[in-house]
């Protein structure tokens, strides 16, 4: 035969280059033999391809391999197959003169062959009728061989079901169909609620609402100062002043310095310089003696003590203080003058117990100050919780001392309990949530604490009191409100709609020309649109 061409496929040669050298060749019968290249034949994939191009170029392919699947698969598909009996032939794709193919007379046959179905490509469209041959109509050829049972049997199941899909589109196209819109209703809600913290539990229990709690302490040394209220009258300047010293002895006698001079309520002074009194004399009269005269000597005095006490009247000072008293006698002539007073400043009872109070107020405030640092901005810290023990309290003065302030250095140590801010609003989320009926569902980034207030509660926890603020949404029961629209006209279902709680707003679409909605649930959409 001289219209045939024979290509030899190597070891490792792809479809792709078997498919262009096909393509290539314009002789109608390709003979196409396995030259060690059996595993490219063994893929039905390929040999479809190579089916569907010799089809569109109108070429008849004959497979020469030994492989019984290969012979098989090329049978399913249509291929023809080469006889036993092999000799010279046409042209050879790699100048080989003397192939050893001889075809078969029914393989060379040109027959209508049918392209395989490749996914991913154009394999399926109707393939042109290949070039006949005078072995066309030769008793046993390939094309004469009747059809695979089982892939007539596929094919008649696929057409079946194609028609079924169509006839189902075609009459769901036809009915009336509604789509309902929802947006499930939104509530606001502010809750007042009880979490206890206690030091023995370890983890949160939301049935009991406990809440497990730590302590923070702290311990530091406070100083500050305090103006003193109290008032007192002491001496500026001393009284001054002088006195007469009368001597009623024979001899003279001398006071020393700083000699005592008293009134009678105590009053005291000292005389400034030594003086000597004289002694007594004879007074005469008319160059008779008349009688005795005492001896007097005057001398300086101040007051002892300072101060206005010291201004006394004339007369007042008669009393000497030791022996010279016995011998001596005393006046002052002239009232005293001079001795000031002045007020000031001294520590009061009321300045000791204010620095008292006021060191444990200032301890509190600071505490709280220093816990806050510890315990960070993601931490609950109350100051109703906060406990101080003032330990010290030392005072730079004491009581009556003159002093316009005092110092005040108090030791303590506080401490107080705390919980995590998100661990409190977990708890009061999931209080809220347990709380709420199954028709709706807490939107869980909306709640907030709006007040958190706490009291002692014994000496191992406390009692929150929480005022929260939070947003609820309607849980939309898919089911229940198709079954609730199912052949409803427009105003029912708008009446069912409203008595739903959970429904919010809500739109209704229905199909070109339809006044009630579908009787079947396929041609019915719920649509819910923000659904928690």
């Amino acid at each position: 035969m001289t219209n045939r061409k024979v290509i030899r496929i190597r070891d490792g040669e792809t479809i792709n280059s078997v498919v262009r050298r096909l393509r290539n060749t314009v002789e109608p019968v390709v003979h196409l033999v396995s030259d060690g290249a059996d595993s490219l034949f063994a893929n039905i994939v390929n040999l479809r391809l190579i089916h569907y191009y010799a089809a569109q170029d109108n070429k008849t392919v004959i497979i020469e391999c030994n492989s019984p699947e290969v012979r098989k698969m090329c049978a399913a598909i249509g291929l023809g197959l080469a006889g036993d009996d092999v000799g010279d032939g046409g042209a050879d794709d790699d100048n080989d003169t003397s192939a050893n193919a001889i075809y078969d007379t029914s393989a060379a046959a040109a027959t209508e062959m049918e392209p395989a179905k490749v996914p991913g490509s154009a394999l399926g469209s109707a393939p042109r009728s290949a070039p006949k041959s005078a072995h066309e109509s030769a008793p046993g050829s390939a094309a004469g061989r009747p059809i695979n049972p089982q892939l007539l049997k596929y094919i008649l199941i696929g057409a079946l079901l194609v028609a079924v899909i169509f006839v189902v589109a075609a009459v769901l196209s036809v009915l009336p169909s509604a789509t309902v819109i929802i947006h499930p209703t939104r509530r606001q809600m502010v809750t007042d609620l009880n979490i206890v913290l206690s030091l023995t539990q370890k983890k949160p229990d939301l049935t009991e609402k406990v809440l497990p709690a730590t302590t923070i302490d702290r311990q530091d040394v406070l100083e500050f100062t305090m103006p003193t209220t109290g008032r007192a009258q002491v001496g500026y300047k001393s009284a001054q002043g002088l006195v007469t010293f009368i001597n009623d002895n024979a001899n003279p006698i001398t006071v020393p310095a700083g000699t005592i001079v008293m009134t009678q309520n105590g009053i005291c002074f000292a005389t400034a310089k030594e003086v000597v009194v004289p002694r007594r004399n004879v007074e005469y009269f008319a160059g008779v003696p008349a009688g005795l005269r005492a001896g007097q000597a005057e001398a300086a005095i101040a007051a002892v003590e300072l101060g206005s006490a010291g201004n006394i009247s004339a007369r007042r000072i008669q009393t000497i203080h030791g022996p010279l008293a016995e011998n001596l006698r005393v006046v002052n002539p002239e009232a005293t003058f001079g001795g000031e007073d002045k007020q000031i400043k001294v520590v009061a009872a009321e300045d000791i117990e204010r620095s008292n109070a006021e060191a444990r107020k200032q301890a509190l405030a600071i505490a709280n100050n220093e816990l806050a640092k510890l315990s960070g901005s993601d931490k609950y810290l109350f100051d109703e919780l906060t406990r101080v023990d003032i330990q010290s309290v030392e005072l730079s003065h004491q009581l009556k001392a003159e002093t316009s302030e005092i110092a005040v250095r108090v030791g303590y140590r506080a401490t107080s309990l705390t919980v995590a801010r998100d661990e409190l609003t977990k708890m009061v989320r999931g209080v809220l949530s347990a709380s709420l009926p199954d028709s709706f569902a807490l939107v869980s980034d909306s709640v907030k604490l709006v007040d958190v207030t706490a009291a002692p509660q014994g000496l191992q926890g406390a009692v929150l009191y929480v005022t929260s603020q939070s947003s609820v949404q309607g849980v939309i029961d898919r089911q229940h409100v198709l079954r609730g629209l199912l052949g409803k006209t427009i105003d029912e279902a708008r009446g069912f709609l409203g008595s739903v709680e959970e429904v919010g707003e809500y739109q209704i679409k229905l199909s070109s020309g339809a006044k009630s909605f579908p009787a079947w649930g396929a041609r019915l959409k719920i649509v819910v649109v923000d659904a928690t």
